[in-house]
């Protein structure tokens, strides 16, 4: 990732230790990044599910929660080995979802619907 191919997540969850690097509101890398979100749309589905995963996966970041609207589902991927995310969990709206380290915490997921 890098400027002039990066991808803008919805939303991005940093280390605070870590000091990001940003140019024009954008992060021109995933350094210090601990989640990135995404929540697809019918013009961005494939992206966000396919493309994106893969990318993200390439540069580390440890963890990544993508809310599917068509499916109300939530998928979270994390530990990423070599380029490829090596755990995936999906759940149903309305359903707790573990979120690993650097969170180890359960989230529940029903809200993430409700005004979308």
């Amino acid at each position: 990732m890098g400027v002039g191919t990066e991808r803008t997540p919805d939303l991005v969850i940093l280390d605070p230790r870590k000091k990001a690097e940003f140019r024009d509101g954008h992060a021109t890398s995933a350094s210090g990044a601990w989640m990135f979100v995404e929540v697809t749309s019918d013009s961005t589905r494939r992206v966000d599910l396919r493309e994106k995963p893969n990318e993200y996966a390439r540069a580390e970041v440890p963890v990544t929660l993508i809310v599917d609207r068509q499916k109300h589902e939530v998928i979270v991927h994390f530990e990423p080995v070599d380029g490829r995310y090596t755990f995936t969990e999906r759940v149903k709206a309305g359903a707790p979802v573990r979120l690993p380290e650097p969170f180890d915490v359960t989230v529940e997921t029903g809200f993430l619907f409700d005004h979308l």
